[in-house]
């Protein structure tokens, strides 16, 4: 039941319930039952994904002492004929065209391209760039992160113009986003 409100969910939105930056701020969500809805959002459909998305096994619709029959009787599925169901042809389904490249975002892109220039690598990109302060015991200093595609992270001090200093790009590398301002990028070893 819990799988049938994530799938009617991400059919309308094409998108997960439960999305988070890692796996353990997933699972933080759906303990907490962190669902929002969009706009767009029917409420019929509302209704049968929060009756399905409940933390207790017992609770979700369709596991109630009637079992599926609570589920087929709810308004989202009014005109289907569960008797036939099987005998129906499915619609088609229809392949999603690939969006079309933002130009908006190639300029931004060349535009951070062109202010870090001068210290990046022939070739190299900025994916991803921000202010960021770099803590280190009782220390605190703004520097400028950046995330190339080669990839490389390297953090720069805008005011002296000068790489600071790298941090070496390894399968051991975990980045945890705490939310939407704060992240730790950490070395996580493996014994």
């Amino acid at each position: 039941m819990w799988a049938l409100g994530c799938i009617i969910y991400q059919f309308l939105t094409a998108k997960h319930p439960f999305s988070a930056e890692s796996e353990y701020l997933i699972f933080q969500k759906i303990l907490k039952r962190e669902l929002s809805f969009p706009n767009y959002f029917p409420e019929i459909a509302r209704d049968i994904v929060d009756k399905l998305l409940q933390l207790n096994a017992d609770s979700r619709l369709g596991m109630g002492p009637n079992g599926y029959k609570d589920l087929k009787e709810h308004p989202f599925f009014t005109g289907i004929d569960f008797t036939s169901l099987h005998e129906q042809i499915p619609p088609p389904v229809m392949p999603q065209k690939k969006p079309e490249p933002d130009t908006n975002e190639q300029v931004l892109m060349q535009l951070q391209n062109d202010a870090w220039k001068v210290f990046l690598l022939k070739n190299e990109n900025v994916l991803f760039s921000s202010q960021v302060i770099k803590r280190r015991k009782l220390s605190a200093k703004k520097r400028q992160l950046l995330l190339t595609d080669k990839p490389r992270i390297m953090y720069i001090d805008t005011n002296k113009k000068a790489i600071k200093g790298t941090i070496p790009w390894s399968r051991d590398l975990k980045l945890v986003k705490k939310n939407d301002r704060d992240f730790v990028i950490s070395i996580v070893s493996v014994f």
